[in-house]
């Protein structure tokens, strides 16, 4: 009985270790982001921070929860959270927890558009022709074309690019 606990106890303490060497093999060789700031900043002003749901204008910053859901009625409140997911269009929208007010977003499609025209799906020189070469970037080195572009500092735009199209876009206010 003894010696069937022993290989028993064994076999464990092998398996453990070397699963945290695999581990540790795994992390090293991985890649650490790379992240660019730019020297410049630009500036965004109130109206970067209005976006368009089919006829309706969304500010973020001063949108409260109460008219966002009268322009976008269908769609649930995730847990029991500040966020809430419409029906359509594709996007979270996060409020507040004190006044409720809108203060970021998420969009994942072409059916809201930035204040500039910005879109998902866009080229990135389509972006850097609406807001310019002043933004800082993340991400892994030798993947030129998959990167965050963040314009502003604060509050801010983010451009998440895969493969040179935008596939997110986030803007938040504080």
């Amino acid at each position: 009985m003894q010696t069937s606990k022993k290989k028993e106890y064994g076999l464990v303490i092998f398996f453990v270790l070397f699963i945290a060497s695999a581990a540790f093999f795994i992390a090293k060789d991985h890649a650490q982001l790379q992240t660019v700031v730019s020297k410049e900043q630009l500036l965004l002003g109130d109206e970067d921070f209005i976006v368009k749901v089919g006829p309706n204008d969304l500010f973020i910053g001063s949108s409260t929860r109460e008219e966002v859901l009268k322009m976008l009625p269908r769609g649930k409140t995730l847990g029991m959270s500040t966020i809430y997911k419409p029906e359509s269009p594709d996007c979270l929208l996060t409020f507040n927890e004190d006044e409720e007010i809108l203060q970021k977003i998420h969009i994942y499609n072409q059916d809201i558009q930035t204040k500039r025209g910005a879109k998902v799906g866009d080229a990135f020189t389509l972006v850097t022709e609406k807001y310019g070469p002043n933004y800082s970037s993340v991400g892994y080195p030798g993947k030129a074309k998959d990167f965050d572009a963040v314009y502003g500092a604060g509050n801010n735009i983010i451009f998440q690019v895969r493969d040179d199209k935008v596939k997110t876009i986030i803007l938040q206010k504080e």
